[in-house]
């Protein structure tokens, strides 16, 4: 019989696999997100990042006075790039507010999941398959496409 069967004789022994299973448990407790969270989180951190920058004065033309409503819009739909807009993108944006308006168009145009998942790759968060089925531009279909 092993000396370590007897925990009455080595309670700090079986205080530190406690310990260890606890630390475990806390791990395991602890949230972490999904993709499809990650997915979301990363779209609607683009955007307000987006509209935050388009709320900055160096954004706006000379002239122009841009309500903060307008930048949450403009950065939403060219996110989305559904092209909507409430001013014109010409005149009421400074070269700086349009080359934003640009890259959110690009990050939209490759698309929110393929970017966030190039993010998560590196930050070296492991992508399964189902995960990357997810984020293909076609649904999952069970018959080959002939």
């Amino acid at each position: 019989v092993s000396k370590f069967r007897n925990w009455k004789k080595y309670p700090e022994r079986k205080q530190k696999i406690e310990d260890i299973k606890s630390k475990r448990v806390m791990k395991a407790k602890r949230a972490e997100l999904t993709t499809t969270q990650m997915i979301a989180l990363g779209f609607l951190i683009s955007i307000f990042i987006g509209a935050f920058l388009l709320m900055l004065p160096i954004s706006h033309a000379k002239g122009q006075e841009i309500s903060v409503m307008d930048a949450f819009f403009t950065a939403t739909t060219s996110v989305c790039v559904t092209g909507l807009v409430t001013v014109t993108t010409a005149s009421a944006w400074s070269l700086f507010g349009k080359f934003v308006i640009l890259i959110l168009i690009q990050i939209g145009g490759l698309g929110i999941v393929t970017f966030t998942t190039l993010v998560l790759v590196l930050l070296g968060r492991r992508v399964t398959l189902k995960e990357r089925l997810l984020s293909s531009s076609r649904p999952p279909t069970r018959f080959p496409a002939w």
